[in-house]
């Protein structure tokens, strides 16, 4: 079995495989990076559709790499 792990963090959003002993399964993993608007009085935004759509293309681009190690 593997484990996908999904990380939506301030600067990118990253994806990756790893097997049942937690070890990073090689060539199966994709970062993005993430876009936020800064706005007055420290405000920070970041669109919750693009936000779901990188984390998509991240886990799409993990699952072929998986495909084709497997």
């Amino acid at each position: 079995p593997l484990i996908l792990t999904l990380d939506i963090g301030s600067s990118s959003t990253r994806a990756a495989l790893y097997d049942r002993l937690a070890r990073r399964v090689a060539g199966a993993e994709a970062a993005a990076p993430n876009a936020f608007v800064t706005g007055s009085e420290g405000l920070v935004e970041a669109d919750p559709i693009t936000l779901l759509a990188t984390a998509a293309e991240c886990i799409d681009a993990v699952l072929a790499q998986a495909g084709a190690l497997v």
